[in-house]
């Protein structure tokens, strides 16, 4: 048992330096690139999500707007439609998986951290989480996340919050 232990804890302390040694990495990548220090300004993204974006969408130009990106990673509703009567569902899940998963946790944070501020977004969040519970406001809130960080790439500004 000790043996195992102690095989089980060399294995964590090598993994747990390969983080560190990535981590390191990307803080220096995103050092070097405008697009992912762009991308951080947004609450919610960090240095993981803003390579995993860039390395996805570069500059996202392939996109003809903010939807389109959003559509692209699975987090518009469903809709569904027979005769006149049509009504929205769950997320489509479509695209990038690890995108998706790392915005609606970045947007997750979010929810969190929004308690007493007044800036626009963080009022629509609250709004949010009160009509529609955190679940489904974390991925609205992604939802936004994409889009925000779309405009932000294509008018090549940072992001800044605004006062409500």
């Amino acid at each position: 048992m000790k043996r195992q232990l102690a095989e089980a804890k060399e294995e964590y302390d090598s993994l747990s330096r390969r983080c560190v040694s990535i981590e390191k990495e990307l803080k220096l990548y995103v050092q070097d690139n405008t697009l992912c220090q762009r991308l951080m300004t947004l609450p919610g993204v960090g240095i993981l999500n803003a390579t995993a974006l860039f390395a996805a969408i570069g500059n996202a130009s392939q996109f003809a707007n903010p939807r389109e990106l959003s559509v692209w990673l699975g987090l518009t509703p469903k809709q569904y439609a027979s005769g006149e009567k049509s009504f929205n569902g769950g997320i489509t899940k479509r695209g990038n998986k690890y995108l998706r998963k790392q915005l609606i946790h970045g947007a997750r944070t979010l929810l969190h951290r929004t308690k007493g501020k007044t800036d626009k977004l963080s009022v629509w969040i609250q709004q949010i989480v009160e009509r529609r519970g955190k679940n489904k406001a974390a991925v609205d809130v992604a939802n936004r996340l994409a889009r925000l960080a779309w405009i932000l790439l294509h008018r090549n500004e940072d992001y800044r919050a605004t006062s409500a």
